[in-house]
């Protein structure tokens, strides 16, 4: 079925630690970014052993997705006012 996406995780957790790397050598904190992978929760956790800081989404329904990892999540959007108490759940 098209349009098939295929992710090398080795690689992508490869990649991702020299970037951490090079971050924390700066006092830079790194969050991996989820949208682009609609949250797909092996590729978040690849980043999260990579050593990403915090996993980042600007929608909520993939955050809650990604619950179940043990790092801080960031909304990178402003919630709409109908959506705060929503986030504040998700995130906390």
């Amino acid at each position: 079925m098209y349009p098939l996406l295929r992710i090398n995780l080795e690689k992508l957790r490869h990649n991702a630690h020299i970037i951490v790397e090079l971050c924390r050598k700066r006092n830079i904190k790194v969050v991996g970014v989820t949208k682009v992978f609609c949250a797909i929760p092996k590729v978040a956790e690849e980043l999260v052993k990579a050593g990403v800081d915090m996993l980042g989404d600007s929608r909520i329904k993939n955050l809650k997705k990604l619950q179940h990892i043990p790092v801080p999540k960031m909304l990178l959007r402003i919630p709409m006012e109908s959506e705060v108490e929503e986030v504040v759940n998700t995130l906390i």
